[in-house]
């Protein structure tokens, strides 16, 4: 009995660590670079997920935020040490709420940036809040493309899609639609109430009133969850 119970601990141990789950945020670090460093890091007891968030800028280099009861710091050398070893920076450890992320139990936040090489990155889409003009959703490729997706009217369901280009340099969005409509977006960082108390948000502030395509005079913001 001792055996087995001493077996059945050892699985539910090994399932706790296998469950770990480390969300990567690359700003300026290449492909290959990433992807050599992720080989490595999927030797350890955990499963990198890939993020597409913007980092803070107070962030340090390499930085790791936890949850305050996450408690597993040989994991944390264990990372810092292919981090170094790969030629990254030392980590940085970032609790729950510092730097405005948070991060459930069994979720860690790794953030890497490449201070030589910084590219500013927008996420994978925005999303209105409240809006008077449309409830809507842009959605950003690789190649700086953009699709913008609204609700035709209020009474209706049909939705009406619209295309264009767009740049990002870290403090202004611009759109630039194919049929020549464009807005800019100045981008903050804030914090905003949700169900779960405050969370951090990447926001897009309109920076004219359009007279047409009044969808694009709304503020597009994305809500970090965890």
């Amino acid at each position: 009995m001792k055996i087995k119970l001493y077996g059945l601990l050892t699985s539910l141990l090994l399932t706790a660590c296998s469950n770990t789950y480390v969300h990567l945020v690359n700003e300026g670090y290449s492909e290959k670079e990433i992807k050599d460093l992720t080989g490595k890091l999927n030797q350890l007891p955990i499963k990198i997920v890939n993020s597409r968030i913007t980092i803070p800028k107070e962030f340090s280099p390499s930085t790791i935020s936890t949850h305050p009861s996450f408690t597993d710091i040989s994991l944390l050398a264990e990372i810092n040490s292919v981090l170094v070893s790969s030629n990254f920076a030392s980590l940085a450890h970032l609790t729950f709420a510092q730097g405005k992320h948070f991060y459930s139990e069994n979720h860690l936040g790794l953030y890497l940036r490449n201070e030589s090489n910084i590219t500013p990155i927008m996420p994978a889409y925005l999303r209105t809040q409240s809006c008077a003009f449309a409830d809507g959703t842009i959605m950003f490729s690789n190649d700086e493309e953009f699709v913008l997706e609204f609700e035709k009217g209020p009474y209706e369901e049909d939705f009406i899609l619209i295309k264009g280009l767009y740049n990002f340099d870290g403090k202004r969005l611009q759109l630039s639609t194919h049929t020549g409509i464009s807005q800019s977006y100045a981008f903050s960082q804030e914090m905003k109430q949700t169900q779960f108390g405050e969370r951090p948000a990447d926001v897009f502030t309109p920076q004219k009133q359009l007279k047409t395509l009044k969808a694009l005079n709304c503020q597009f913001l994305i809500i970090y969850m965890d």
